[in-house]
């Protein structure tokens, strides 16, 4: 009778664990998400946690990915030049409502540094979408022009429906794609995607300094020379200059 109750215990035990492994999508400043939690978006396409590239790489990282699909595929990560070598990674709200990722040490090795929240009487949340965007936003407002930051403005290697790829004329800000090192060391390496504004805007591929790849110059309409964009049931090609 004991060892049956011993067993329930341990059963309704490890439901109770599995659930607090899984937080909603936002995080808030009394929140931390550890080694073992995955924040997963309202929809559940996309999922925020830690993780190691393969099983044979120490390093760990953390990032979004697929929820969905059995393969894990990665498509941002925040410590990308500074991963751990353990599970001791916490992400957090800091003080300044900037998400920092904390190291064993306690020193921080990435953070969202934006310095774009004034309102101090507004609590500021991290929130997961569905369109994998991370973001940090006002609690009382989710309009995406008063985000405090993004991750899409900040793309890695991949380029997903909503993203904006090149350079702000006036800021000079530029996002840009950047390949992986390999499949175990995902910091970046010397191959990077971007808009070359200059002349006709076109989409360039360099290898460190050197121009290895190139689309057909945008003439109003559309790559020239290129196959059409055409629309698409999840996403609808634009090009703004």
């Amino acid at each position: 009778m004991e060892g049956a109750f011993f067993l329930a215990f341990l059963c309704t035990l490890q439901i109770f664990l599995s659930k607090c492994s899984v937080l909603t999508n936002t995080l808030s400043q009394s929140q931390l998400i550890l080694n073992n939690q995955t924040v997963v978006s309202t929809g559940e396409s996309f999922k925020l946690s830690f993780f190691s590239p393969s099983n044979s790489s120490r390093n760990r990282y953390l990032g979004i990915w697929f929820n969905k699909i059995s393969n894990r595929t990665a498509v941002w990560v925040t410590n990308r030049n500074h991963p751990l070598t353990d599970s001791s990674g916490i992400l957090k709200l800091n003080e300044n409502w900037n998400l920092v990722l904390l190291n064993g040490t306690n020193s921080v090795i990435w953070s969202s540094s934006s310095s774009k929240h004034t309102k101090a009487d507004d609590s500021v949340i991290a929130q997961l979408l569905d369109s994998d965007n991370l973001v940090l936003r006002y609690e009382s407002n989710n309009d995406p022009e008063n985000y405090i930051w993004q991750s899409f403005n900040y793309p890695l290697h991949s380029f997903l429906p909503g993203m904006k790829l090149g350079c702000n004329l006036e800021t000079r800000f530029s996002r840009n794609l950047t390949s992986w090192k390999n499949d175990n060391d995902l910091s970046p390496r010397d191959f990077t995607g971007w808009i070359d504004p200059h002349g006709f805007p076109q989409l360039v591929v360099n290898q460190g300094s050197i121009r290895v790849d190139r689309a057909s110059p945008w003439n109003g309409v559309r790559f020239s020379g290129s196959p059409e964009l055409n629309s698409h049931s999840v996403f609808k090609p634009f090009f703004h200059f």
